[in-house]
C-alpha cells in the first residue's frame, strides 16, 4: 500500500541550513551573498511492522538537483496512562547490507549455548538504530533485540528468532522497493 505524503519546502534565507529531519538533504549558501533555495519532495510507503516498530521507506526528491536520497523510517508508539508519543528513527538505504549480515550472524550465534561469559552483538546505525543480542551465562540464555534509539533503553523491542528472520526478510523487501524507485516516480 502505497501512502504518499508530498513535502514541499522552499527556503530562501542567507545561510540557513534545510533539513527536513534528513540529515542527509543539506543546502547551504556557499557565501552571505547568494541565496538559495530547495524544494523536497517526500514519498512514504508503508512496508511493515515488528509489534509495535513500524517500518516505512522514506524516498526525498530534491528537484532542483535532480537527486533521490531514500532512508527507512521507523517509529514506536509509546504509551502509558497520561501519554501517547512516538519516537522515530531513521536509518540510510545504505545500511541495509549490514543488517541484513548482522542478523544472519544473530541467528547463527543464537545456535551456541556453550558460553561461559556474557557475548554481545550490536549493529548501530548512523543514527542510532540498533539491532543486536547478547547472552547472559547465569540464565544461559540469548536475549535479540531492536533498539530504535541507541542511548534509549525504553525504545527497545526484545524479539524471538523468528521475528528477527522476519526483520531480515522485510529489509529484503524494503532494499527491492528502493531498487524499483526512480526520479520518473516524482515527475
Amino acid at each position: 500500500m502505497k501512502t504518499l505524503f508530498i513535502t514541499i519546502i522552499v527556503l530562501m534565507p542567507f545561510g540557513i541550513i534545510a533539513q527536513s529531519n534528513l540529515s542527509d538533504v543539506s543546502i547551504y549558501s556557499a557565501s552571505n551573498d547568494q541565496k538559495f533555495s530547495v524544494l523536497l519532495h517526500t514519498q512514504f510507503y508503508e512496508m511493515g511492522n515488528i509489534d509495535v516498530m513500524d517500518f516505512r521507506l522514506m524516498a526525498v526528491y530534491d528537484v532542483f538537483n535532480n537527486q533521490i536520497i531514500k532512508k527507512v523510517r521507523i517509529e514506536m508508539i509509546f504509551q502509558n496512562e497520561l501519554l501517547i508519543a512516538p519516537k522515530i528513527n531513521e536509518f540510510n538505504a545504505d545500511e541495509i547490507d549490514g543488517m541484513m549480515k548482522t542478523v544472519d550472524y544473530i541467528l547463527k550465534s543464537i545456535k551456541r549455548t556453550d558460553i561461559s561469559s556474557f557475548d554481545e552483538i550490536v549493529y548501530v546505525c548512523k543514527g542510532g538504530f540498533t539491532v543486536g543480542a547478547f547472552y547472559t551465562p547465569v540464565k544461559k540464555k540469548w536475549t535479540l533485540f531492536l533498539r530504535l534509539i541507541q542511548d534509549d533503553p525504553k525504545s527497545t523491542l526484545h524479539i524471538d528468532a523468528d521475528e528477527m528472520a522476519y526483520f531480515k526478510e522485510l529489509l529484503g523487501q524494503i532494499k527491492s522497493k528502493f531498487d524499483m524507485i526512480s526520479i520518473k516516480d516524482f515527475q
